[in-house]
């Protein structure tokens, strides 16, 4: 997959419900690999499945498909004891 150019992350981080959604999911600014799945669901959702990037279907169903994929890989951003 092709890197994002810094026009596109600085797009992305001006949209206040892409820093919440951001927020939520910390992994996605500290591994490059689950980054980058979601980009690749990303692009299937708008340029597929025609969702739009600002709705919220369009956030639960990155959070479903990653979650589906990469479950183990998950369990390391979250607390499970708290």
């Amino acid at each position: 997959m092709k890197k994002l150019t810094n026009k596109q992350i600085e797009e992305m981080f001006n949209d206040p419900v892409m820093l919440q959604w951001e927020r939520s999911n910390q992994w996605f600014g500290k591994d490059e690999f689950l980054r980058e799945e979601a980009m690749k669901i990303h692009k299937v959702l708008r340029d597929k499945e025609k969702i739009d990037a600002d709705s919220q279907e369009y956030y639960n169903q990155i959070d479903i498909r990653i979650y589906n994929k990469h479950k183990k890989r998950l369990l390391k951003y979250f607390s499970h004891g708290n």
